[in-house]
């Protein structure tokens, strides 16, 4: 998995350990600025032939997908336990929601992205038709709390719609976003159309400076500042910022149920 990190020897390595256990899992490949250039790049380059494709066929990469994290199941729920050390049950939420965003995507995506006739400027004489246009190289900056949904939650949709994307997960999750990018290989999507790039906030940083759209899962401090450096390049974002919900428990409410919903929304990361 690790070989699917854009990185360079010069970026160094990290060591990842167990939550667990403490015990070290892997050593993983720390990526450069320079990297994060070539991860552009190369998607870049693959997008606009990934683009040309139909609809209908990249709509088969995500059933596909559907298809191998279904029979894959167990052992990407080891990973996520081993890396993130959540309770087998949390881990298989993440395997069924990516199950049904494939699934939703793969049936109803190809409808939502077919031109459509609007009225135009002037009812009953003119008329405009709305096309979707991919816009070029997705980034993607996901936390450790949910390695396997974040990872591709947002990615799948935009791969959909002909864009590439440049994956950096966090670095306490990233064999999780390995294993995703080495099951969408599997399904079929095209060499260098996803990239994964790996490290801390200056890669995040480059990511930022170089794609065409932002994708940031995060703390709402770190949130504020991707919002002022995408901002400065006039470049579409996409935000989920963190921070406990309120709870209102009313006086009429069972307190028993209440409390075990508190606890379970407390602890489901």
């Amino acid at each position: 998995l690790v070989a699917r990190v854009v990185a360079s020897p010069g970026g160094g390595s990290r060591l990842v350990h167990s939550p667990q256990t403490g015990a070290p899992i892997a050593s993983v490949p720390r990526s450069t600025r320079e990297d994060v250039s070539t991860a552009v790049g190369r998607a870049r380059q693959a997008q606009g032939e990934w683009a040309r494709r139909s609809t209908t066929e990249r709509a088969r990469v995500l059933l596909a997908l559907h298809d191998i994290v279904l029979a894959e199941q167990s052992a990407v729920l080891d990973l996520i336990q081993l890396e993130n050390g959540k309770a087998r049950a949390s881990a298989f939420e993440e395997v069924a929601d990516v199950a049904q965003v494939c699934r939703h995507y793969g049936v109803q995506g190809p409808r939502y992205l077919r031109p459509r006739r609007v009225t135009g400027m002037l009812p009953g004489l003119t008329t405009a038709t709305v096309h979707r246009r991919p816009v070029g190289v997705v980034g993607v900056i996901s936390p450790w709390n949910y390695p396997l949904t974040l990872a591709l939650a947002d990615a799948l949709p935009a791969l959909l719609a002909g864009n590439a994307v440049v994956l950096r997960p966090d670095e306490q999750a990233s064999l999780t976003a390995l294993w995703a990018a080495d099951a969408l290989a599997r399904a079929g999507l095209p060499e260098g159309v996803l990239q994964v790039v790996t490290g801390g906030r200056d890669i995040g940083e480059a990511l930022i400076d170089q794609v065409d759209h932002l994708v940031f899962t995060g703390s709402t401090a770190t949130g504020r500042k991707v919002a002022q450096q995408a901002a400065g390049r006039l470049i579409g974002m996409t935000l989920e910022l963190g921070g406990k919900n309120p709870l209102y428990v009313a006086a009429d409410a069972d307190l028993e149920s209440a409390v075990a919903g508190a606890v379970r929304a407390c602890f489901a990361n």
